[in-house]
């Protein structure tokens, strides 16, 4: 896969100071070594990562790239010359629920502005869902549906006849999963900015693979759009995790 796709994946910009893609190669023309992947944690990084980033598109190279953040070539160097990595322990009260996550990432200090920016590939596990079915409403984090991906599968299979349940981003009110229950049969509409739910190609020709992830539907031959929707349909009786998603 085309650095220029990676690097749209992880978001087209440093994750510590901001520096653009897009602006960089507007003023120089280029971004030859400005930009790099930092591994949160060194000792995941593939033994093979350098023939590994250099690939076709694979699962294998997107599971790769998860494990990284995308910065410049400087806040790279910035980030191994302080040297601070560190575990954050977040405990959060919601709902009458106390709920915990520990998170790893690097710390970078401006010892003049007298701050400090965590620097994380988990960061996205705080993002809050919010879960409507009929009248009843309650949010939920992406690590709890990470944790439990049942946790929103167990909805979709009590839901009585013609009614429905959907999952919006607490964010920005975007909906991203919307399911219907027509008798025995239930449809699933699946955006794939669902960022907690991934898809991968199964018995499909090479040319025609795609996967769904991270927020993004990426195809082999180096389309990348984040506002694609799956259309599922299925038996309620006969529907497994494994079939919709």
């Amino acid at each position: 896969m085309s650095k220029k796709h990676l690097y749209e994946y992880k978001g087209n910009g440093c994750d510590h100071c901001g520096k653009s893609i897009s602006d960089v190669l507007k003023r120089y023309k280029t971004i030859n070594r400005m930009f790099e992947f930092h591994h949160i944690d060194p000792e995941l990084k593939a033994s093979n990562y350098k023939n590994l980033i250099e690939q076709k598109l694979s699962s294998i190279q997107l599971k790769e790239l998860d494990k990284c953040v995308l910065i410049c070539a400087e806040c790279h160097k910035l980030i191994h010359a302080q040297n601070d990595k560190v575990d954050l322990n977040i405990k959060l009260e919601i709902d009458n629920r106390m709920i915990s996550k520990s998170i790893s990432g690097w710390i970078i200090t401006d010892h003049i502005e007298m701050t400090k920016k965590f620097i994380s590939n988990e960061v996205h596990l705080l993002r809050p869902y919010l879960f409507k079915n009929g009248s009843s409403e309650r949010i939920v984090f992406s690590f709890e549906i990470i944790d439990d991906i049942n946790i929103f599968f167990k909805e979709i299979k009590n839901l009585n006849d013609k009614a429905e349940f959907c999952i919006y981003s607490f964010n920005n009110g975007c909906e991203v999963l919307k399911a219907r229950r027509f008798g025995k049969k239930i449809e699933l509409d699946i955006s794939c900015l669902f960022r907690e739910l991934s898809i991968e190609p199964i018995q499909i020709k090479r040319k025609d693979r795609f996967w769904v992830t991270g927020g993004f539907y990426l195809d082999y031959n180096e389309n990348i759009l984040n506002d694609v929707t799956f259309h599922v349909e299925a038996d309620i009786d006969k529907l497994r995790l494994s079939d919709a998603f």
